[in-house]
This record gives C-alpha cells, structure tokens and sequence, in this order.
C-alpha cells in the first residue's frame, strides 16, 4: 500500500502543471546551470564568491552598451567573440534600445540570450563625466543586509557541550557603491554552533571582512584593500574563487579578471592585503599584490628531536564549532607576493604570471600512496603564461606553469564559432604529478591541477523547430596514484543536453550524463581498485502560466555499478590490490519535485512565494541526486538526495516597504525509514530535519 501511495503521489507531481496549465522559466534554467557548475564540488554547493556575483548581477543588471569595460566578460559562459561582435554591432548601428536586439547580433545564440535575460539591461550610455571625490563618497547607494537562520531540530553536539555557540547563524553585512569607481564593504557572520561573545579571544562575531575597491581613475585601473581574489590567465598559474566552465555552448574558455573582491563571507581561498592594476600603456598593464593572511591548521611537533612545529594539511572548511575545530583557527600565517603584467592588442593577449608563497610553519602532508607529489616545505615559487589570438570565427588560448621544484602543467584550447547556431569547443591539457601550486584551478576532473591528461570536445548547436542541442566529451588519463584510486587510470565523461523551446513560456529539456573511472571498491583485506560508471538522466518541464504563475516538474534518475577490478599490482610500503571476491554491483536513485512560484503585488511592491515539494529514493550515497532550490539573498541551496523520503521547501519574498526586501524561507525533509539524520556532532535524533531562514535587505 505504502508503495502505491508513493507512486501515486509521484505521478501527481510530475501531472501537476498540465492541469494547472501554468517556477519563471529563467529560474529552472539558472539552477539547472549552477548545478552543471556545481558537478566540480561533488553536488554539494557553490562557492560563496560566485553566489554572491549571481545575485548582485540580479540586483544590479549588466548594461549590455557598455563595451569599453567589457563587464560582460564576467560572466562564464560568454565568450570574447559574442563580446567582439557586441562591439562591432554597436559600433555599426548604434546602442541598442532592449535586451532581444541582441537577437539580431551574430553569434548570440538563443541559451545564451536566455542565460543573459535575467542579468542585463539595455540603458544608454551616459557621457565621460569627471569623477569627483565629493560625488563618489556622497552620491552612491547604500546596501545593509541582516539575517539568521537555524535547524529547529537540536543537533548532538548541543545536547553533549562540544558546540561552543548556539544554533543560530549570524550575519550582516554593509555596501556602499558608487557606480563602478568605489566599492566599500564590511560584513560579520557566525555559523551554526559558533560561539558570539565579547571576551580576550573574541570580538562579537566569529567572522569579519572588509574590502575597499577604486576602479578606472585615470591610470588605476582596479585597486583594493582588504579580502579579495587574483584570477588570471586559464588558472593554471593564479586563480583564487571560483573558477567555473560551461557544459552549455562548451565555454571552456576562461576570462580572468584581475582582481576581484571576495565574497563578504568567504573564509578561506582568497587573499588579504592590497592589490593594484596600473595602465602602464595604451597596450601594457601591470598588477602588483601582496597578501597576508592566517589560514586555519593543526600544528603537530615532532619531540623526540625538538623539531619546529609543522602542518599536515590546512583547514579549509570554516567551521568552528568545536573546541577542536576552533584550536586551528589562523594557526598558520601564509605570505603571498607577486605581479601580472598583461599585454592587449586588439587580436592578441598575452600575460606573465608570478607569485612567491611563504608559511611560517612547513607543510608536511601525510605519507599516503597517493601524496606522492604533494607540496611539502615552507616556500613555493609559480610562474606561468598565457596566451590568446582570435583570427576570423576562431579563438585560440592557452597557459603554461612552472612550480618551484620544476613541475610543469600546460594546457591549451581552440573555440570556433561557425555560426550563430554552431560552436565548437577542444581543449587540451597535460598537468604533470610534480606539479605543486595550491592556487591552481584549471579545466579538469580532479580538484587539484595535478597527475592528469585530457581532451575536451563540446558542441552547442540551434537545430530546426527550436531545438538547442549541447554535447560534450572529456577522455582523462590519471598516469599516477591519486585519492580514491590507487592505480594509474583512464575515464570518460559524456554529457548530452537537448531542450525543446514551446514559444517563449514552454520548456522541455533532456539531460543525459555517464562517466566511468577507476576507485577503490574495497580496502579490506586488500585494495581493490575496479571500475565504476555513473548514468544521470533528467527531464525538465517548465511553463508560464501567466504573469503571476509559473510552474516547472522535474523527474532525475540515477544509476551507479561497480565492476570487478582491472588488475593486480603491489604498491609502496606493502600495500596491495587484487581482484578476489568481487562481483558487479548497481545502486539506483529516483528524484520527483514540483515548483510552483506565484507572483503577487503588495500596493506597488512586488511580491512572490515559490513552493516545492520532492519525494526522492536513492540506494545509497553512490546514487544520490541534487537539486538547487530558490534561496534567500546572495545564497545557493543544493540539497543531496539519498535515502528515501519527502522534502518541502517555502520561499517568501516580500517588500512592506519602498527599497526593502524581506525574506522568509522554511524547508523539511522527512526521512520515514530512518532514526536519525546525520553523523557525528550533527547528527539530530529524529527522522525529520526543518530549517528557517529570515533575511532583510534595505537600500538606500
């Protein structure tokens, strides 16, 4: 019976918006976007950094006239030749007058105009004025957001002590921005279970953050002071923040932007100190940077020599709940020094890259089989360049890197726009194991830029009867050890997207996705290393009822084997894998939800409360699913999927009053065949788990 229910209740959702006949369109093809971005963070969430941009280009819409900046170019999934032709079609016939005359530019196919709706605006352009200390201190805006939010549920590590702090996360922050010249922003947050409190250790919040940024006065081209973010090149050499590529349109290609402020709650992958771009020419710029800054640690010494203390990995999560967790907090001083100089013809780029880092205490990672080449000691030394040329409809870019110790990584790309409906996208790239650069974040399968070769081919076409088809396929060669897969190793990945487009309020897409790799299936009594695949397929249903209701239904399936392992070998230090006593294996994982967003005006205000309800059954964690859902301000919400149950989540934005937006979100998931939810400090004693969020933004 309970088996029918759950059926029952699964067609319903999928049925729902066909008798309704009504989720924004934008909205679904924006979270389906993040989560592709998010399949390099294992499914979990975005980084805070590009959470944040998203919303303040929502907030703060793009002016597509504005050419000389080229602020388009920050966004990852346009590509310097839509850019090109932008300018040259302006230059041409003059500013546009709205957002779909970018239909009528080449090369702007139709997701990508779709991708741009939500975040451009077609304005004039105003005439140079000359800036003035007087108006950019007094005639910018002012932005205050405050908010908290908690699990309702006690976790265990409140019923047992070890929590310093309360459930309640903290946070504020405070902006004032005029125009794109001068950007000041302080912000102070406490996470769940963190302590707040005035004493010798702490002040107030747990967490503080500031920067001041001076943009384009005269031959300062970007300046900031406080926390902020080095990206240049493709990432091999410098690249702090988010670093995402497109699946959609094989954007492989990355634009680096300098320096760029971190996210106002940003803990960790980023710098702090001072950094500045000069126009040295018409053609020559040149960035200078230094950073200091403590990371979190756990220092270990070494008695029986009296050896300096020492540092095994670095703490990357931001959390300090725990005394344990809180003992790491800044225990490893990192110092960062370095310069860009960066060369800009019409045609051709080329930039030269080089930083020197220092810690106090030396790291000296763990001596696993796979840590081979690990960077170990106090200083490292990275030096790369870069390079693009764009001839005619092609675009061609690359970037070598060199560390300390001699390892080297290169990796290079060809794009070539055929048309406004055919793209094509290779990139090459060959890191070698001796690679060491912690501020490496290039194209690839593994998080670090180390032990790996590959090749990448995309293709985005415009089919006849509105059909959008996208494809990809990335073959990698592990030729080293790494985490999870002791034994060199080959993989692919293949992606298939193909969206049906019913005029302007009806969408249908199909996702399909399979990758295979080698991991270790076993490590008792020996490590056996086997083959694994992974099939997703998900379809996408999206309709606009009207100005005031829009709908989307979502079905996702997953499917994960294991096959038996691809050989036998001996390894370092006696460790061993076989291939015994091992048979194939599957798991399975179903995801259903349904979003409905209503649109409502309060006087003048507008208004909108989106609902989504998910039933979801996975096997176990190997076939788990996510989805984004609708958050609260300059957040993202990904949710994993396994077990088997039900989520509810609510999401209220109003303004009760003129230049005031508050928001309200509440979420339950609802796990009927479980006892408990979660490990550890933050496992909850129940089978259910409800969390509220409440936020206010005001600008003035």
């Amino acid at each position: 019976m309970m088996s029918m229910l759950r059926r029952l209740l699964a067609l319903m959702l999928l049925l729902l918006p066909l008798f309704l006949r009504a989720q924004q369109p934008m909205e679904a093809l924006w979270q389906s976007y993040m989560e592709a971005w998010a399949e390099q963070y294992d499914g979990e969430e975005l980084p805070d950094d590009l959470a944040e941009q998203l919303y303040e280009w929502l907030l703060s819409p793009i002016n597509v006239n504005d050419t000389i900046g080229e602020p388009l170019l920050q966004l990852p999934f346009v590509t310097p030749l839509q850019q090109l032709s932008l300018k040259a079609y302006i230059a041409q016939n003059g500013q546009l007058f709205s957002v779909g005359e970018l239909a009528l530019v080449p090369f702007f196919d139709t997701l990508t105009r779709q991708l741009l709706a939500p975040l451009v605006v077609a304005q004039p352009i105003e005439s140079a004025r000359q800036l003035s200390w007087n108006k950019m201190l007094t005639q910018g805006k002012h932005s205050i957001v405050t908010g908290t939010s908690r699990t309702l549920e006690q976790a265990k590590g409140y019923h047992n002590g070890r929590y310093r702090g309360d459930p309640y996360r903290l946070y504020a922050r405070y902006s004032y921005k005029y125009r794109d010249n001068l950007h000041f922003q302080l912000s102070a947050d406490k996470d769940a279970g963190e302590s707040f409190a005035w004493d010798s250790l702490q002040r107030g919040f747990d967490f503080y953050s500031f920067h001041l940024q001076l943009k384009n006065i005269g031959r300062l081209r970007n300046a900031i002071v406080g926390r902020y973010q080095l990206q240049f090149g493709q990432g091999l050499t410098l690249w702090s923040g988010c670093a995402p590529w497109g699946d959609y349109g094989g954007a492989t290609l990355r634009y680096g932007q300098g320096i760029k402020p971190a996210s106002a709650f940003c803990e960790y992958d980023m710098q702090q100190g001072a950094a500045a771009t000069l126009q040295l020419s018409r053609h020559v710029e040149l960035t200078a940077f230094y950073s200091h800054v403590n990371r979190a640690a756990t220092l270990r010494t070494d008695t029986l020599n009296g050896d300096e203390p020492f540092v095994r990995s670095i703490y990357n999560s931001g959390y300090y709940r725990t005394d344990t967790e809180y003992n790491k907090k800044d225990l490893l001083p990192e110092e960062m020094v370095g310069a860009n100089l960066q060369y800009r013809r019409r045609r051709f780029t080329m930039g030269l890259t080089a930083h020197h880092t220092h810690y106090r205490y030396a790291l000296l990672p763990y001596e696993y089989p796979y840590n081979e080449g690990a960077f170990s000691g106090k200083n490292n030394f990275c030096i790369g360049m870069d390079a693009a040329w764009h001839w005619r409809r092609c675009y061609l870019f690359g970037e070598v890197a060199r560390s300390q110790n001699g390892g080297m990584a290169q990796l290079a790309g060809l794009q070539f726009t055929a048309n406004s409906n055919n793209r094509f996208s290779l990139l090459w790239r060959h890191y070698n194991n001796d690679y060491q650069n912690v501020y490496a974040t290039a194209f690839g399968q593994r998080s670090d830029v180390q032990g790996e070769n590959g090749l990448f081919f995309a293709y985005n076409a415009t089919l006849p009867n509105r059909l959008h088809l996208s494809l990809s396929a990335d073959f990698f060669r592990w030729p080293r050890l790494h985490y999870q897969i002791y034994s060199p190793s080959v993989g692919s990945e293949y992606k298939v997207r193909l969206q049906r487009d019913f005029g302007e309020k009806h969408h249908l897409t199909l996702q399909y996705r399979y990758k295979n790799k080698a991991e270790n299936i076993s490590e008792t009594p020996l490590y056996v290393v086997g083959e694994t695949a992974r099939h997703y397929l998900q379809l996408l249903w999206q309709q606009q009822y009207s100005a005031r209701w829009s709908f989307a239904s979502r079905l996702s399936c997953s499917a994960y084997s294991e096959d038996e392992a691809l050989e036998t070998a001996s390894l370092p230090n006696g460790i061993a894998y076989g291939t015994k006593g091992f048979a194939l294996c599957h798991s399975y994982g179903l995801l259903l939800w349904q979003e409905a967003t209503y649109h409502f005006a309060l006087g003048n205000r507008p208004g909108q409360l989106s609902l989504r309800v998910a039933y979801f059954d996975a096997t176990d964690y190997d076939a788990r699913l996510y989805a984004f859902e609708n958050d609260i301000l300059y957040e993202t919400s990904s949710f994993s999927y396994y077990g088997q149950g039900f989520r509810f989540a609510a999401l209220l934005r109003c303004s009760p009053i003129d230049n005031m937006t508050l928001l309200l979100k509440y979420t339950l998931a609802y796990y009927p065949g479980q006892a408990t939810i979660g490990t550890a400090d933050a496992q909850l004693p129940t089978n259910h788990k409800q969390t509220l969020s409440l936020q206010c933004r005001y600008s003035f």
